[in-house]
């Protein structure tokens, strides 16, 4: 792997980590989420565990729904 593949992929980890780290400070259940936004409880799952890279759309749209900005997510990666 090059290195801008192994930050890629440190960033989607990064970004996993943020994402259930709200998700729980916030106390909403995959599913709740999933409903909310219309993806599936196991995408987010995906999403958290950087198994799947989030776009920047669904990004978006998360943060939205948690009250947040997609900066958020992005913070502290450096």
């Amino acid at each position: 792997m090059n290195n801008v593949t192994d930050d890629l992929k440190e960033l989607d980890i990064f970004i996993g980590k943020r994402l259930r780290e709200k998700r729980h400070k916030l106390g909403f259940t995959l599913a709740q989420v999933g409903e909310n936004l219309g993806i599936s409880h196991q995408q987010i799952q995906k999403y958290e565990q950087a198994q799947s890279r989030v776009s920047a759309g669904v990004l978006y749209r998360i943060a939205q729904f948690y009250g947040e900005s997609p900066q958020f997510f992005y913070q502290g990666f450096i």
